[in-house]
């Protein structure tokens, strides 16, 4: 009788074990498929980008009609590519790579950078340098990198040229923050 009670608590702590090491193993999975479908857009996505980038709403017939003409290149279904993720409920939902959206998108004139060529911007420094005070800078080009716009800047201190600044380290010159 005692060895049945010593396998009984030797298979309690082996599910118990085992048991962690699942939940580990979905939690795991779980953040791996949410940083990747953090590189798709969805069509809702992508009409609210346009909305914010040009004040102009966008059919979801239209995105359709993109998609099946290719110009959004590969399509996946969210429920297919993504399992681990909560699924939403209704139609199925087709998720878009955003480096082929942003590219298409950027070629129709329906995304644009936020700062125009001869713009004043101040340029944000980011970690250790944060006691140093903001740089102003002109906007020389601004090109599309993947999924967001860099800037080539000229900084009006020391006329010197910075290459590379992303959007997100950018502020209008007159913007308090």
């Amino acid at each position: 009788m005692e060895d049945l009670q010593v396998q009984i608590e030797e298979l309690k702590n082996r599910i118990r074990r085992d048991t962690l090491r699942l939940r580990k193993l979905k939690q795991t999975e779980y953040e791996r498929q949410r940083a990747e479908r953090s590189q798709y857009l969805s069509s809702r996505e992508i009409a609210a980008l346009i909305k914010e980038h040009t004040g102009k709403s966008c059919s979801m017939t239209t995105i359709k009609r993109w998609a099946e003409r290719g110009y959004l290149g590969e399509v996946c279904e969210e429920r297919k590519r993504f399992p681990a993720l909560p699924a939403r409920r209704g139609n199925k939902r087709f998720l878009y790579r955003k480096t082929t959206v942003f590219c298409y998108l950027h070629e129709k004139g329906l995304l644009k950078p936020r700062f125009a060529v001869l713009d004043r911007v101040r340029l944000a420094r980011p970690g250790p340098q944060r006691g140093e005070p903001e740089q102003t800078a002109v906007v020389m080009a601004a090109e599309l990198a993947g999924d967001s716009f860099v800037y080539t800047l000229q900084l009006e201190a020391s006329g010197r040229i910075v290459r590379q600044i992303p959007e997100q380290q950018l502020a209008a010159a007159g913007d308090k923050r």
